[in-house]
């Protein structure tokens, strides 16, 4: 019985020790795993000056500082552009512009972008002309925005305004949403119920409506030879290519909603022309999609990437957003009700032998510091570092918030 017991006692202190080991093992991978990608909270809006509930994503300079605009909030109430910039020890946040809601419009929908001469451009969703359309809030402007000539003086000292176009409903164009584009030529791009060009001349600028009236615009993105490239909500990827004095229409693949997804979003481009674009819903899991076209033989090739299979309809990418890419040809984007807490997620999907693995960079928690709904794009900087916005959240009041994704 002596025996039996001392040659147990060495098996199940083996299986323990087994066993713990094991757990020290899956505990360390489950750490190392979690500490892979560590998110950092740049700013917390708070819907006073600094604005509330930034939904567009966000633009990037040349020195790594960011520049973005909230939808509302800020003195004015109809939103801010904000910039967010990189110092040594940290991050610090400045209010460029605060919209009113009239003749300079408000709530913008599209990221600032730089333009030919080194400034500022963006469109507001609603303001400038108050009779739009019988609608009292206006149905927005395209604007210009600068620094000021000299060094600021005061606490506050706001970037000037120049509003570039006022929408009035004519041509069918109003409410701007989505990416706006710049070709060679210094035309502007962007999608207000179509997709319209704003060509300047003698210090005026000139809209015309691109594109049959049937379509609509969710932004647009731009190819080298100007063809632009843009999605109708909820299914049609399409493109207009410059053809004599018009542009000629090509549909490049009508989304299936079981199949591919629908609520298509913003597209991006790589160098080899592949469109890579997302659906908020839909798809073979039911909550959205990831997809890329394809150039091939005269057509379009249509490959799924990735399918989200959240608790909730619009689970993936939505249509405030596009894919952000990297130099290896990792494509990134947000989740507004993706991710652990069905509040967002951040995500990475990267190329391995014909096809797609999935990687979630961050969970978002609706009573965390860090955000929730990020239903925007991101962008990234040389290091792999990523930025992003949430829409909501982010602690008390929680209006959202800034981040930063370091790998």
């Amino acid at each position: 019985m002596k025996n039996t017991t001392q040659q147990r006692l060495p098996s199940t202190t083996l299986r323990l020790a087994v066993a713990v080991a094991a757990a020290i093992v899956i505990w360390a991978l489950t750490i190392s795993a979690a500490a892979a990608q560590t998110l950092t909270v740049l700013h917390t809006f708070s819907g006073e000056a600094d604005g509330a509930q930034p939904g567009v994503g966000l633009t990037m300079d040349a020195a790594g500082n960011l520049y973005g605009t909230t939808s509302s909030g800020g003195p004015g109430r109809f939103g801010t552009v904000f910039k967010v910039t990189h110092r040594s020890s940290g991050w610090e946040f400045t209010t460029l512009y605060s919209f009113r809601g009239g003749a300079d419009g408000g709530t913008p929908e599209t990221r600032v972008i730089f333009g030919p001469d080194g400034t500022f451009y963006g469109a507001t969703n609603t303001g400038g002309d108050q009779g739009c359309g019988g609608y009292n809030t206006g149905c927005g402007v395209v604007f210009n925005l600068r620094p000021p000539t000299s060094a600021c003086k005061t606490a506050v000292c706001y970037w000037t305004e120049n509003v570039i176009y006022t929408f009035t409903g004519d041509q069918n164009t109003g409410f701007p949403f989505g990416d706006i584009a710049f070709d060679s030529h210094g035309n502007l791009y962007g999608g207000a119920g179509l997709v319209y060009e704003l060509s300047p001349s003698n210090g005026q600028w000139t809209l015309t409506a691109v594109g049959n009236e049937d379509l609509g615009a969710t932004g647009v993105a731009l190819d080298a030879a100007g063809a632009i490239y843009s999605t109708s909500y909820p299914n049609l990827v399409y493109r207009l290519v410059p053809s004599g004095t018009g542009w000629l229409e090509q549909d490049l693949f009508d989304l299936n909603d079981q199949m591919n997804g629908y609520g298509t979003g913003g597209l991006t481009l790589d160098h080899s022309g592949n469109v890579y674009g997302g659906t908020s819903n839909g798809g073979p899991a039911g909550s959205g999609t990831v997809f890329e076209l394809a150039p091939e033989n005269g057509g379009w090739n249509f490959s799924l990437l990735y399918a989200f299979s959240g608790m909730y309809d619009f689970g993936g990418p939505t249509y405030n957003g596009s894919m952000t890419l990297d130099s290896a040809g990792n494509v990134y984007g947000t989740a507004a009700y993706d991710g652990a807490y069905n509040v967002g997620s951040a995500f990475r999907l990267s190329p391995s032998n014909g096809s797609w693995s999935y990687s979630d960079l961050h969970d978002f928690h609706v009573n965390g510091s860090d955000g929730c709904y990020p239903n925007n794009s991101m962008v990234i900087d040389s290091s792999g570092n990523l930025y992003g916005t949430t829409g909501s959240c982010g602690g008390n009041p929680g209006y959202g918030v800034v981040f930063e994704i370091t790998p």
